[in-house]
């Protein structure tokens, strides 16, 4: 069943991430989150701006929101499940890209 959570858990967070970096969303929210953090371009820190478009950062993120969802046992296995989603997730993209050419974030 432990596989089956992860299995399902690297594939939200894929999916999240997708639709975040590359799609406007339900009602355009994607969108006007992504304008929002531009427009403060110049009183926001830099990393946070430059983060709302990477994929790879935007990832790390969705990671332990989903991560949220699983079940726990204590802070160590949520933080083990949240990176570590993040990090398969990253991992299929560049072997993907390195193997075939195709990027996992693009329609």
């Amino acid at each position: 069943m432990i596989y089956l959570l992860v299995t399902l858990a690297i594939l939200s967070v894929w999916r999240l991430t997708y639709d975040f970096v590359a799609t406007d969303g339900p009602f355009g929210i994607y969108a006007k989150i992504r304008e929002f953090v531009k427009s403060k371009e110049q009183t926001w820190p830099r990393w946070i701006v430059d983060g709302i478009e990477c994929k790879f950062c935007v990832s790390f993120w969705v990671g332990f929101l989903v991560a949220t969802l699983l079940p726990w046992h204590g802070w160590q296995s949520y933080l083990l499940f949240a990176l570590g989603c993040s990090g398969a997730v990253t991992l299929l993209a560049r072997y993907l890209k390195a193997m075939y050419g195709s990027d996992l974030f693009e329609e």
